[in-house]
C-alpha cells in the first residue's frame, strides 16, 4: 500500500519511507530552517544598536517638543467633519472672534479665483472683493451647515457683497449622500434673493481633493483638498500680527492635521538615515520587510481581540442575569468586526442588537441598532424614551437610538484612532485587566438593560422562536 502524500497524515508502517514522503520531509524541514533563519534576522534588525538608539532618541525628542500635540486630535474631533466645517467657518467669517476680519477669507478667494471652473460673474465678483481699491461697506456673510430645505443641508456657505453665493461640501471620510452635489446646484439655480447661478460657486472639499461623483454634467465643481485649505490658512494667517499668538498656533494645528488628513495619516515620523542605510543591506531588509507583513497582521488582530474582550464581558453579564441564549448573546457583527455587542441569538445580524460601532476615525457609537437598514421602529414611544434617558439621537436609517459616550474622555483616546500609541495600548489592555474593553462593555450593558425586554417584543418573532429551540 502506497503511503499518503500528505506529510500531515500517518505514514506507512513499512520500515522504509516511501521516496516522495522522504522528499516532503526534506522540503519541510527546509522551510522550518528558512524560517527560523528569517525570524533570527528580524531579531537581529530590532536588536540592532542603532534601532535601539534610534526609538530612544525618538522618546526624547518628542518629550521635548510635544510635536505630536494637536487640541483637535485630543478633543476627538480630528475627523468630523462637521467640527471641520465649524472651525472654517470660524476662521472665515469676518466678523469671528478672532478678530482678523477677513484675512482668511481673502486668503481662500485668492486660491479659488484662478479656477477654470468659476464662472466669468463669479470671478469678477471675486476680484472685485479682493481689490484693494475697493470701500467695502457691508461684510461677507458666513453660514455653517445651511438648511436648504428639500436640497439638503450644506456644510458651508459664503455670501459676498453684490450677491455671489459660494457653497463648499466638505468630506473627510464619508462618502457623498444621494445626488449630494447635484442637489446642492440645483439649489444654487433655484430663485434666491442673494444670487442667481450665474454668481454662484460650489466647492467639493475632500483629504485627496477628489472628484465629485454625485454631480450632473452641466454642474461645475471646484475641487479642492485639505493640503490647498493648509496652504490657504497659512496665507491668511500669515497676515496676523505677531502679537495674535493663540490663534496662530491653533491654525497652524489646524494646518498640520489638515496635511496629515491629506496624505491619509494621524502623524508624521521623520526617516531615521543611519536606519535607512541599514536597511541597504538585504538580508536585513528582507527581514524588516518579513517583520513588516507580520506586523500588518498584528496591528490587524489586536482590535479584533479587543472587540472579543468585549464580547466576553458582555457574555459574562448575560450569564450572571440569566439572559444568554434567553435570545440574548454577545457577538461580533457577521461580516463587520467593527461593531459588536448584544443581539438575539441565530439573528444577530438581522435583528434589534445594542452594539458598538467604532472604526477607529475619532469616534464611537454605542447604541440600539435597527432590524435593518431604512426599516423604522414600531414603537416610537420607546424610541423617543430611549433618546430622552439615554441622551442619545435617531438615525431611522440605522439606529433606533445611538449615543457618543466617549466625547469627552481622553483616558479612553486608544479606542478611538489607529495610531502607533493607541495599537500599544490597546495591546497592553489586552494582556492586562482589560479595563478599557470593560469600560466599553459596562457602556452597551447600561443602555441594553433597560429597554431589552421591550426591544424584545419587537423583535422578528420567528427570529426570536427559533433561536431559543
Amino acid at each position: 500500500m502506497t503511503p499518503p502524500l500528505n506529510p500531515d497524515l500517518p505514514a506507512s508502517n513499512s520500515p522504509h519511507l516511501h521516496p516522495v514522503q522522504a522528499l516532503l520531509n526534506e522540503v519541510i524541514a527546509l522551510q522550518g530552517r528558512q524560517q527560523a533563519q528569517q525570524t533570527r534576522r528580524a531579531r537581529e534588525l530590532l536588536q540592532h544598536p542603532l534601532v535601539h538608539d534610534w526609538v530612544l532618541t525618538e522618546k526624547v525628542r518628542r518629550r521635548l517638543t510635544s510635536e505630536r500635540h494637536n487640541i483637535f486630535e485630543a478633543l476627538g474631533v480630528a475627523h468630523k467633519e462637521n467640527y471641520h466645517s465649524r472651525f472654517i467657518g470660524y476662521l472665515l467669517n469676518p466678523s469671528g472672534e478672532h478678530d482678523q476680519g477677513d484675512v482668511f477669507l481673502r486668503a481662500l478667494l485668492q486660491w479659488l479665483v484662478p479656477h477654470p471652473a468659476l464662472s466669468p460673474m463669479v470671478r469678477d465678483s471675486i476680484n472685485a472683493y479682493l481689490s484693494p481699491l475697493v470701500v467695502r461697506r457691508t461684510q461677507a456673510r458666513i453660514t455653517t451647515e445651511l438648511d436648504t430645505g428639500g436640497y439638503g443641508r450644506i456644510d458651508l456657505v459664503i455670501e459676498l457683497p453684490g450677491g455671489t453665493t459660494i457653497a463648499i461640501e466638505n468630506k473627510v471620510y464619508a462618502g457623498e449622500q444621494d445626488e449630494q452635489l447635484g442637489r446642492y446646484w440645483k439649489w444654487l439655480r433655484s430663485p434666491r434673493p442673494s444670487g442667481t447661478a450665474e454668481n454662484s460657486a460650489l466647492i467639493f472639499l475632500t483629504p485627496d481633493g477628489r472628484a465629485g461623483t454625485t454631480s450632473e454634467a452641466q454642474d461645475a465643481v471646484v475641487r479642492m483638498s485639505y493640503s490647498d485649505l493648509a496652504h490657504a490658512l497659512e496665507q491668511g494667517a500669515a497676515t496676523c500680527p505677531a502679537t495674535a499668538s493663540p490663534l496662530t498656533q491653533s491654525v497652524s494645528q489646524y494646518n498640520h492635521l489638515c496635511r496629515n488628513i491629506a496624505i491619509g495619516s494621524s502623524t508624521m515620523t521623520k526617516p531615521n538615515s543611519d536606519i535607512q542605510k541599514l536597511l541597504d543591506d538585504p538580508a536585513q531588509l528582507e527581514a524588516a520587510l518579513m517583520l513588516a507583513e507580520q506586523l500588518d497582521e498584528k496591528k490587524k488582530a489586536i482590535p479584533k481581540e479587543f472587540a472579543l474582550h468585549v464580547v466576553e464581558c458582555l457574555n459574562q453579564k448575560l450569564q450572571a442575569t440569566g439572559l444568554y441564549q434567553k435570545p440574548w448573546i454577545a457577538s461580533l457583527e457577521p461580516g463587520n468586526e467593527y461593531i459588536y455587542g448584544i443581539g438575539v441569538d441565530g439573528a444577530f445580524g438581522s435583528n434589534y442588537r445594542c452594539v458598538v460601532e467604532n472604526y477607529f476615525k475619532g469616534w464611537i457609537n454605542v447604541g440600539w441598532r435597527n432590524a435593518s437598514q431604512g426599516t423604522l421602529c414600531e414603537s416610537p414611544a420607546l424610541q423617543n424614551e430611549m433618546v430622552k434617558q439615554k441622551r442619545g439621537k435617531t438615525d431611522n436609517n440605522w439606529w433606533l437610538c445611538v449615543t457618543e459616550p466617549f466625547k469627552n474622555a481622553p483616558e479612553v483616546s486608544p479606542l478611538m484612532d489607529k495610531t502607533s500609541a493607541s495599537v500599544i495600548q490597546l495591546h497592553q489592555d489586552n494582556r492586562d485587566a482589560h479595563a478599557l474593553s470593560q469600560r466599553l462593555a459596562q457602556e452597551v450593558w447600561t443602555l441594553f438593560i433597560p429597554f431589552q425586554e421591550r426591544v424584545l417584543a419587537l423583535s422578528n418573532p420567528s427570529a426570536a422562536v427559533s433561536s431559543s429551540i
